[in-house]
């Protein structure tokens, strides 16, 4: 998987949300590996998801089932999932596909949490 990986980590701004750092490119050699972590990384949460694509540079179909399967694992768990630094092309990608509004996207981690994930709020939100 060289170029592409998954890294996950603690939200600094806020530590009830994992922060899922994807790289590189999100297609069919990919996307199964990574959507392992981030299922286990749902099952572990208690309030949230946050991936972050600052660094990944293509999301083929493949991807895009990735991140549908994870929104819905951590929407049946009673979690929020967002996304933030989504590069243009990218985004046109889940335009195309009529998804930009379903993956909850913000300009960056900051905007993110506090939308989605509102200062003080500890319970899972729905």
């Amino acid at each position: 998987m060289e170029g592409t990986g998954a890294r996950i980590k603690i939200s600094e701004l806020n530590p009830s949300v994992m922060v899922i750092q994807l790289s590189g490119k999100i297609d069919t050699t990919t996307s199964d590996k990574i959507s392992q972590e981030v299922v286990e990384v749902i099952e572990q949460m208690q309030t949230g998801i946050l991936f972050n694509l600052k660094d990944v540079t293509f999301v083929s179909s493949a991807g895009i089932r990735m991140f549908l399967t994870a929104y819905k694992k951590s929407g049946t768990m009673g979690l929020k999932s967002a996304m933030c630094y989504v590069n243009p092309s990218i985004y046109k990608i889940f335009k195309v596909a009529g998804l930009e509004k379903s993956f909850n996207i913000f300009d960056d981690e900051s905007q993110a949490l506090n939308t989605v994930w509102p200062p003080g709020n500890t319970e899972k939100l729905s």
